[in-house]
């Protein structure tokens, strides 16, 4: 790999909250980011840089000052290595 010429990171982020009753919340956060890196010989992206990130939690309100979270996420492919060649298992 030669040197860097350019790179960019560009994204978007989405937050929403949904109050399904007095007591139960649904939170949802989605990520997109494009990024990449140009050199002398070769565009890649970054090391562990996924293209999404999708965020689903549940809150649940026992008391004003008692909540009890549980949420799922999901991330897409990303790489561990420079050259692009071998991701983390999905």
């Amino acid at each position: 790999m030669g040197n860097v010429k350019s790179s960019y990171r560009r994204g978007l982020e989405f937050d929403a909250a949904y109050q399904l009753s007095k007591y139960l919340t649904l939170t949802n956060n989605f990520s997109y980011i494009r990024s990449e890196i140009t050199t002398d010989s070769s565009s890649i992206h970054p090391l562990l840089s996924p293209t999404f990130i999708v965020n689903q939690d549940f809150n649940i309100g026992i008391t004003k000052s008692i909540i009890f979270t549980t949420g799922i996420k999901f991330v897409s492919k990303s790489y561990i290595d420079l050259m692009n060649k071998y991701t983390l298992p999905e």
